[in-house]
């Protein structure tokens, strides 16, 4: 039997979105579930990736927009979101991506 290797949800960078929503059915993730395939979409510009990801876990409780923190994994699932600007300096404080 094969095991999967769980990788923590984590933050790995500061991105500006640089395109209107599209929709486009191409499967571009490999998940565990292979009929998974994130329809909805935006164009992305990298400001700056960290070297060293930060685990979103050892975050969650001093973040704002994650109202429920026994369930605070579920706000990442929905691939991309918005966040408060309190939040988001939290996140530059906290990893190595420094001023952006």
């Amino acid at each position: 039997m094969q095991t999967k290797e769980v990788i923590p949800l984590r933050i790995d960078g500061v991105f500006r979105v640089v395109s209107k929503p599209l929709k486009d059915s191409k499967r571009i993730f490999k998940l565990y579930r292979s009929e998974t395939i994130f329809p909805y979409r935006v164009k992305l510009k990298s400001l700056k990736v960290s070297k060293k990801p930060l685990i979103f876990k050892e975050l969650v409780s001093k973040l704002k927009f994650t109202k429920d923190k026994r369930l605070s994994s579920g706000y990442l699932r929905r691939a991309i979101i918005q966040i408060g600007e309190r939040d988001y300096n939290l996140i530059i404080e906290e990893t190595d991506i420094g001023g952006v």
